[in-house]
């Protein structure tokens, strides 16, 4: 004679197995994708280095032919730190 178990008790382990087997291609689809953030993640930190290790030596390089100068990126001008800086007078000030 064989045991059997109620027929509610096998209708809930067959209720859980079914929804683990339903989340395990969910969580299987987590990984992957978590797994694919992070392969992004590290090509743009190295297109990120190399542009900077770019930048770098194409700083240098300016640097060697105009010196040790302020460029403004914007509009290319070349400003040289160590001079004085033009200050303009307000006309508006009243004295005190």
């Amino acid at each position: 004679m064989s045991t059997k178990l109620k027929k509610n008790e096998l209708e809930k382990v067959q209720e859980l197995n079914g929804k683990l087997g339903q989340l395990k291609p969910a969580i299987g689809e987590i990984h992957i994708a978590q797994s694919n953030v992070k392969l992004q993640e590290e090509n743009l930190m190295s297109q990120w280095r190399s542009a900077n290790a770019e930048l770098k030596t194409l700083s240098d390089e300016l640097r060697e032919s105009y010196g040790d100068v302020e460029i403004d990126i914007a509009t290319g001008e070349i400003k040289d730190p160590a001079a004085p800086k033009k200050e303009v007078e307000d006309d508006n000030q009243t004295d005190s």
